[in-house]
């Protein structure tokens, strides 16, 4: 408590004990943007859909997205015309 009796606030870092150059992600993992080109997309754990973005928004924290295909996994798919 402060010298008037509010209630300090803490910032999410002292909250979790994350020091200042770490980063945190929502979840702890990489989401694939690539799962709509995939074969196994709907199915994937790590699918970058709307819902997972609006979780994390909802916890003001960043998402951590693949930067390349996954090559262990992704299985491409003809676009559908």
């Amino acid at each position: 408590m402060t010298r008037n009796g509010d209630l300090k606030r803490k910032s999410w870092r002292e909250v979790f004990g994350v020091r200042a150059n770490e980063q945190i992600f929502y979840m702890d993992k990489a989401f694939c943007p690539y799962w709509n080109n995939c074969q196994t997309g709907h199915n994937c754990k790590a699918a970058l859909t709307e819902d997972v973005i609006k979780e994390a928004a909802k916890f003001r924290l960043p998402v951590q997205q693949m930067s390349q295909v996954p090559l262990y996994c992704y299985k491409h798919t003809e676009a559908k015309v």
